[in-house]
């Protein structure tokens, strides 16, 4: 956990969007964050006025910038001080709390949404849940979105060209792993999505490569339309780079 902090407070980030900057701008947000945020969207719709949604493991305030400017009550819990901060600085509206995912300082039972983004796999994922578990009210629900261990472009990516954040005790999960592990902290799977089996890769190259090129926005739509093909397709969908799933409190 020394190294993962460490790492995170020397990582550079967009001080107006709060995204930690590890991979090309143009793909990251054309494809990655705008399907995210379309499901996001979707969801939060369906969500009862002015919810209060926790966002586990909020680095340094991309999610909560995006979740404030819905309507929603936003809580951020992140381990690293120096990205809080920089978060605070970015959605001054929402409140936040230096504290660790495995231990919530927060009463049982508060929350209507707990969003955890890439959080789980850096901590110990069945501690983890079990918090989100406590903090989320009666029939609350949690979206968990992780890194996909059988992505094989991901899985060579992070063996041969790691991000600067990248730590030796991250363990992405498995798309059964994360499932039985949720529903062993006593959730039930509402849905799952299995997303990007390039966008990831391809940004991460891209920022190696030429970090400031910017594709043409008829390839980004292909691009874009190539992974929702994918997605829909069944086995070869479980090879994308992130699982999705959104669970409800038992």
């Amino acid at each position: 956990m020394r190294e993962e902090i460490a790492k995170y407070a020397a990582a550079r980030v967009d001080s107006s969007s709060g995204e930690i900057l590890s991979y090309n701008r143009c793909v990251f947000k054309s494809i990655v964050r705008a399907k995210e945020f379309s499901l996001l969207t979707g969801l939060i719709s369906t969500l009862p006025q002015k919810p209060t949604v926790l966002d586990f493991g909020c680095g340094s305030g991309w999610l909560c910038l995006a979740l404030s400017s819905h309507g929603c009550r936003v809580i951020g819990v992140d381990i690293n001080s120096k990205l809080v901060a920089t978060a605070k600085a970015i959605v001054p509206k929402a409140n936040f709390i230096v504290a660790s995912g495995e231990n919530l300082p927060l009463r049982e039972a508060t929350m209507n949404w707990i969003i955890s983004i890439a959080t789980l796999h850096h901590i110990n994922a069945n501690l983890g849940a079990r918090e989100i578990r406590r903090a989320l009210l009666r029939n609350g629900v949690m979206l968990a979105e992780e890194p996909n261990r059988l992505n094989p472009l991901s899985s060579l990516g992070r063996k041969f060209f790691p991000m600067d954040v990248h730590t030796s005790g991250e363990r992405p999960f498995m798309p059964h792993h994360l499932r039985e592990m949720l529903i062993h902290s006593s959730f039930r799977i509402k849905k799952t999505y299995y997303l990007f089996f390039f966008s990831f890769p391809f940004a991460r190259a891209l920022k190696i490569l030429a970090d400031d090129i910017k594709l043409h926005p008829l390839l980004i739509g292909l691009l874009s339309a190539f992974e929702d093909i994918i997605s829909k397709i069944p086995i070869i969908n479980k090879l994308n780079s992130s699982i999705l799933m959104i669970a409800e409190k038992a």
